[in-house]
C-alpha cells in the first residue's frame, strides 16, 4: 500500500499531462523509500535519499554526454563505495542497492528526455511529494523479505571489490555490443553477487525462473490485450508494486518481468528477448566474477 501511495503523484501528473516520462518520478520515489520500509522511524531519511539519487543521476547524464569512459569511471567509483559499505555493515545493503538502481535506471531514462531546469525541479518535487504522501498516510511498520535488503557481511578485504568487476565488465559488454536496455544487464550482474556461492546460484535460479515464465506469459497475454494508455499505466503501477507484492523474491521478479513485457506494447517481442538475454548474460557475468573473487580469497588465505 505504501508503494502505491508513493507512486500516485507521478502517475496522476503523467496521465493529465499525457507525458510518460513523468512516471520516472514515481520510480525514483520507490527507490528512495524502499530501503526504509522496515522502520517507520527512518522513513524521513528517504527524502534525503531522493536528493542524493537525483544528484548522482545528474552526474550520470553528464558522464554520458562526455563519453562512455567517463560513465565507466563514475560507476566504478560508486561500485567501490557500495562494496566497502556492504562489506562493513550488512544493514547498508538495502540502501546501496536502491541507490544504485535509482541512479543507473533513472540516469539512463532521463538522459533521453533532455529536461530543462523547470522540468528537473518539478521532477524532484513530484518525487518528494510521493515520498511525503507515503510517509504521512502510511506509518505502519513493514517487514518484507522481497526487498532483499540484507547481504552477508564477510569482512574480507577482497569482497570490497565485489561490485567493481561486474560493473566494469557489464559496461564494456554493453558499449561494444550496443546492448539495448543496458541497465538490465548491469543490475543482473550485480544482483547475484554474494560472498556465499550457494546464495549466488539460488538467486540466479530464481531470476532465471522468473524471467522465463514472466516474459513468456507476458508475450501470450500481450497478444490478447489492446494497445492503450490504460494498459500502459496499469502495467507501470504493477511493475512498481511488484517490488513489495510478495514475501519472496522469485514471484516478485516474475511479476515484474511479466508486466515489463506488457508495458512494452508493440515492442513486447523485442523487449522480452532483451530482458531474457540481459538477465542471463548479466547473471553469468556476476557468477563468474564472484567465483573468481572467491578463488582469489582462497589462494590468499592458503599462502597466508
Amino acid at each position: 500500500m505504501i508503494l502505491f501511495i508513493a507512486i500516485m503523484p507521478g502517475v496522476i501528473f503523467s496521465i493529465f499531462s499525457g507525458q510518460l516520462f513523468w512516471l520516472t518520478s514515481s520510480f525514483l520515489a520507490v527507490c528512495s523509500i524502499l530501503p526504509y520500509l522496515i522502520s517507520s522511524k527512518k522513513r524521513l531519511f528517504s527524502l534525503t535519499n531522493a536528493i542524493i539519487i537525483f544528484s548522482l543521476i545528474y552526474l550520470v547524464i553528464i558522464s554520458l554526454g562526455a563519453g562512455w569512459i567517463y560513465l565507466l569511471i563514475l560507476l566504478s567509483v560508486l561500485s567501490l563505495i557500495a562494496g566497502f559499505l556492504d562489506n562493513m555493515d550488512e544493514e547498508l545493503h538495502g540502501y546501496t542497492t536502491w541507490l544504485t538502481i535509482g541512479t543507473v535506471y533513472g540516469g539512463e531514462k532521463l538522459a533521453h528526455y533532455h529536461l530543462n531546469l523547470e522540468q528537473w525541479i518539478f521532477m524532484i518535487l513530484l518525487t518528494l511529494l510521493g515520498i511525503g504522501c507515503a510517509i504521512f498516510f502510511y506509518s505502519d511498520k513493514i517487514i518484507s523479505k522481497s526487498f532483499d535488503s540484507k547481504i552477508a557481511s564477510t569482512k574480507k578485504f577482497i569482497f570490497n571489490f565485489r561490485y567493481l568487476f561486474p560493473v566494469v565488465i557489464s559496461v564494456l559488454v554493453c558499449h561494444y555490443f550496443n546492448i539495448r536496455e543496458p541497465q538490465w544487464m548491469l543490475w543482473s550482474s550485480l544482483s547475484v553477487v554474494y560472498p556465499n556461492f550457494e546464495s549466488v546460484l539460488l538467486k540466479m535460479k530464481h531470476r532465471l525462473l522468473g524471467v522465463s515464465i514472466g516474459v513468456s506469459c507476458g508475450l501470450l497475454i500481450g497478444m490478447l490485450l489492446p494497445s492503450s494508455e490504460i494498459v500502459t499505466y496499469i502495467c507501470f503501477v504493477m511493475i512498481m508494486l511488484s517490488f513489495g507484492m510478495f514475501e519472496d523474491y522469485a514471484p516478485c521478479f516474475l511479476t515484474r518481468c511479466f508486466f515489463i513485457v506488457l508495458y512494452a506494447g508493440n515492442d513486447s517481442p523485442e523487449i522480452a528477448l532483451t530482458r531474457l538475454s540481459n538477465v542471463i548474460i548479466g547473471g553469468i557475468i556476476g557468477i563468474v566474477c564472484t567465483f573468481l573473487l572467491s578463488k582469489i580469497d582462497q589462494v590468499s588465505h592458503s599462502r597466508g
